[in-house]
């Protein structure tokens, strides 16, 4: 019984110390899918806790015209994860004979989530244990179908035809997702939606807010970076 006791103290604090590693620099992403688009909208707030240092925080690697990896967690290991995803690129296409219009184009939604996921599962066998961040996978398939991909820390995938959040504010997220969602959106009713979902989530959060970078990727166009200031009670 003692043993039993034990083990979940130590399971316990494990989780804990997980989710604080987690929340330590804050940040919050969402993911929304639509007609042959979709939407990734992520907060730039860079923190320390309740501290803001800073509102430049890079969580988003653009892979080509269909595909985007977004992270949120720990900074140093989000940056991390961001260089071996693009260094991996690289070095496929490098294989390939340099064929294309640059590394990060060749590589759909579907392929780079797998990618990730095993980056991530590996990672635990790793004398510095794994990594605290939580991948988001964003993209559209050349049959114009809308990809969309959350991981939690060891890389178990969730998949989703409407929506995917990660972040402190993920619980809020939800709830204003599952209100305002609707499926089939126009690209311009998707970036409207995906805005006022995340100024609803991030209002109801402190360790997320200030600037947010949308990301709108088509299956005619490659992605359209917007920048928006929001208006929030807790930015």
């Amino acid at each position: 019984m003692f043993i039993f006791s034990a083990l979940f103290v130590y399971l316990s604090f494990k989780v804990n110390e997980a989710s604080e590693a987690l929340n330590y620099n804050g940040g919050s992403v969402l993911a929304m899918a639509g007609k042959s688009c979709v939407a990734v909208v992520v907060d730039t707030r860079l923190g320390v806790g309740n501290a803001v240092i800073g509102d430049v925080g890079c969580r988003v690697l653009e892979c080509g015209d269909s595909s985007m990896l977004a992270l949120r967690g720990l900074q140093a290991d989000v940056e991390t994860l961001l260089e071996e995803v693009d260094a991996r690129l690289r070095l496929r296409w490098i294989q390939d004979g340099g064929i294309g219009p640059g590394p990060r184009s060749f590589i759909q939604p579907d392929k780079l989530s797998a990618m990730v996921s095993i980056m991530l599962y590996n990672s635990r066998l790793s004398t510095q244990g794994h990594y605290f961040l939580e991948p988001i996978i964003a993209g559209v398939k050349r049959n114009g179908e809308a990809y969309l991909c959350a991981q939690d820390p060891l890389g178990a995938q969730l998949r989703s035809k409407s929506y995917v959040v990660a972040g402190t504010a993920a619980h809020s997220l939800h709830g204003a997702c599952e209100a305002l969602y609707e499926p089939d959106l126009e690209p311009d009713a998707l970036l409207d939606i995906s805005l006022r979902c995340m100024t609803a989530g991030l209002n109801r959060d402190c360790l997320s807010g200030r600037k947010v970078a949308v990301y709108l990727l088509t299956h005619s166009n490659g992605p359209t970076v917007i920048e928006r200031n929001l208006e929030s009670s807790l930015l």
